[in-house]
């Protein structure tokens, strides 16, 4: 993908970080790192990107802050009635930007939850930019025609096939099915090499394997990748 044309931005880090407490006792401890974008000569494509981003940390900061932590209360004032020890609630926000160029802008973020238990659940995010227009752009927007849908197919069962033969990871059995069963196409984000399609926790593989990606390279599709949109 090309990185001599097209509009770039630059990508700050921003925080809501709180540890409300109860008697004294932390009850959640938060921090949620988000972006903040600045697109040269855009003003309103930065404000749109970075409100987006903002809106929705805050939205994940309240419910944090209020539900959750009246949420951590009740489990704590049962814990203490019953002798038992109490671990604060945990919620983390983190972000990557893992493409930049060519006026395209992919940021995906990962949202980290422990509500009690052997370990908490991690779900992921990603969105990708068009930064001239500040149009999110859909994975579909990317290419000609739908055929694009059997190259990921096809890609990812071979690749986890041959991790599988390779030893170097597990997944489920009927990992053939639920690769098409759990595709959801707003599940991608740009990278240097090629797409990156990615699984949510325990739908193809267990817990221990995190959240399966697959780079699919971009010349994988061939003349069905517009190339206008790199250019």
């Amino acid at each position: 993908m090309s990185e001599k044309t097209g509009a770039r931005a630059a990508v700050y880090q921003k925080k809501f970080i709180a540890k409300p407490t109860y008697k004294g006792i932390v009850m959640v401890d938060i921090s949620i790192t988000f972006p903040q974008v600045d697109v040269w000569e855009k003003p309103h494509v930065s404000q749109r990107i970075s409100s987006f981003y903002q809106d929705s940390a805050k939205k994940y900061y309240e419910y944090a802050a209020h539900e959750l932590y009246e949420e951590a209360i009740k489990e704590y004032i049962f814990r203490m009635g019953q002798h038992f020890p109490f671990n604060a609630y945990n919620v983390v926000q983190t972000f990557e930007k893992p493409y930049n160029l060519a006026g395209l802008l992919s940021i995906y973020y990962d949202r980290y939850e422990y509500t009690g238990g052997a370990h908490g659940n991690t779900v992921r995010y990603a969105d990708t930019w068009h930064l001239s227009s500040g149009r999110r752009l859909t994975l579909s927007d990317f290419f000609e025609d739908s055929s694009y849908k059997s190259v990921f197919f096809e890609y990812i069962t071979a690749e986890i096939k041959r991790q599988i033969e390779a030893g170097n990871t597990y997944y489920f059995d009927d990992y053939v099915k639920n690769v098409f069963r759990y595709f959801d196409e707003e599940n991608y984000y740009l990278t240097d090499t090629g797409f990156a399609i990615y699984y949510p926790l325990y739908s193809i593989a267990a817990y221990v394997q995190g959240i399966p990606v697959f780079i699919v390279p971009y010349e994988a599709f061939g003349r069905n990748l517009k190339k206008r949109l790199f250019e």
